[in-house]
């Protein structure tokens, strides 16, 4: 796996601490980061929560997480997508942002 660097001092797989038994939901799996991601998190020894990329009958649009608690906790489970979280002006807001605070660009 090709490596670029992330962040002011950069970051590789290496880098991460113990995450043993955690479990992480990580989303795109079946190709590109996703994928990747999914793979470091296996070899250390973590829980990547993949069913939104092996349920078979799962829409490609629909957004999944969590259903207990106010949404925090519990089974993997689908939700509505609220109209604000599909707004494309916020979005190109929340973008521009991260870049700023992060340092880092994506061609998009």
């Amino acid at each position: 796996m090709k490596t670029n660097q992330f962040g002011k001092q950069g970051w590789t797989p290496e880098r991460i601490t113990s995450i043993e038994g955690k479990t992480f939901v990580v989303t795109g799996t079946t190709s590109g980061t996703g994928f990747e991601a999914a793979k470091i998190l296996l070899s250390k020894d973590s829980y990547p929560e993949l069913m939104c990329a092996t349920e078979q009958d799962l829409d490609q649009k629909e957004f999944c997480g969590p259903t207990g608690r106010s949404n925090w906790v519990g089974p993997v489970g689908s939700h509505d997508i609220k109209p604000l979280a599909k707004d494309k002006e916020i979005a190109r807001m929340l973008w521009d942002l991260t870049e700023e605070h992060t340092g880092i660009t994506w061609a998009v």
